[in-house]
Order: structure tokens, then sequence, then C-alpha cells
């Protein structure tokens, strides 16, 4: 999505990978719920390896509107509260 830009002649790549991280983001959404964390309510090793493509999602590859991230409140507050702690924000 970030290099193809105006670049891409055909619109089925971006399409493709923007729904598939919709998906995505809908399925972590719904996790996210009920739940402080991706496993509940410990941080864990799966908050550790999924939070830096969430946040690159926005920050790396400014996909906010064709993702349209705001629709994913849970997710946005997550990846906040996963990068407010002092030793991810140290990091």
């Amino acid at each position: 999505f970030k290099y193809a830009g105006e670049k891409c002649t055909h619109p089925y790549p971006v399409e493709r990978y923007a729904t598939e991280s919709k998906r995505i983001l809908g399925v972590l959404e719904k996790r996210l719920e009920n739940h402080t964390y991706l496993v509940g309510e410990q941080y864990t090793i799966a908050d550790m390896a999924t939070v830096p493509w969430v946040n690159c999602l926005s920050q790396f590859y400014k996909a906010d509107e064709i993702l349209n991230l705001q629709q994913f409140p849970n997710v946005n507050y997550w990846v906040q509260r996963v990068l407010s702690r002092p030793l991810t924000a140290k990091g």
C-alpha cells in the first residue's frame, strides 16, 4: 500500500490487502471487547508480537483513512495501553 500508491495500475492488490487488514482488525476488535489484552487481563507475548503490526498501520503506512482505523476503538485503546507501558515506551 505505502509503496504501490499511484504507481499501482491495478486496484486488486491494494484492495485485497486492505480488506484482509480490516478483517484482522475486526477479529482483534471483537477479542478486545471484553478483555484488556489479547489473551485476557494479562499482558503477554501475544500483545508484544501484535502491537507493532497494528501500530505500524498508522505510523508507517499512513493507512488510517483507507483502513478506517477509527472504526476499531477497542484496538486503538489497546494500542495506546500497550505503547504507554513504561518498558514498551522505553524500547
